[in-house]
């Protein structure tokens, strides 16, 4: 299990928290109350950021027995092991999701496409605002968005069944921004 240290950072949670999630989270298929015994402080913390829950179970099963992870939670472990990703890659995210919605398009796997924001981030070194103002006039380019049917691919499509790794050449959103590059290098000076 991968974890990323500096989103947990972020988003204040010690690694203690994240087991509780992860033994939360497999409750739905073993019964793990002897490992979450010792850790009823971190539950009850857990418990009022509302990503733990508790299921009706049955009459005999013990609180902890019946503990599971929230919506939330699962978000929250999804993105803790996801590589690289930053509060900031959330935001672009989910802003960028809810315009392929609106659109009418699709969005693709939600955890790669986190993933892939990030990782766009880290090999661009486009972050942050220019990110944003990047991807938002990516969106706003009707002839652009023509072509753009899923938000996953915006940010990489592998080029052939055989490639897996990053490229960063092979994104869109990279090549929309090497077609306009002195335009967003005069923009982003200005953020």
């Amino acid at each position: 299990m991968y974890i990323n240290l500096k989103y947990l950072a972020e988003i204040e949670l010690s690694l203690e928290h994240v087991f509780v999630l992860q033994m939360a989270k497999q409750q739905r298929n073993e019964d793990a109350t002897a490992v979450l015994e010792g850790f009823t402080k971190h539950i009850h913390y857990l418990g009022g950021l509302d990503l733990l829950r508790t299921i009706k179970g049955d009459k005999n099963d013990s609180e902890l027995r019946k503990l599971r992870l929230s919506k939330k939670g699962d978000e929250i472990l999804s993105n803790v092991e996801t590589p690289e990703l930053l509060e900031e890659d959330l935001k672009i995210f989910n802003w960028l999701k809810e315009t392929y919605l609106k659109k009418e398009k699709k969005v693709g796997n939600m955890k790669k496409t986190k993933m892939l924001i990030a990782n766009f981030r880290v090999h661009s070194g486009i972050s942050r605002n220019a990110l944003a103002k990047l991807a938002g006039t990516f969106v706003q380019d009707d002839a652009n968005m023509e072509f753009s049917h899923v938000l996953e691919y915006v940010f990489w499509k592998a080029p052939s069944a055989y490639a897996t790794r990053f490229q960063l050449e092979d994104s869109r959103l990279y090549k929309y921004y090497l077609r306009n590059q002195e335009y967003f290098d005069n923009l982003f000076k200005t953020l």
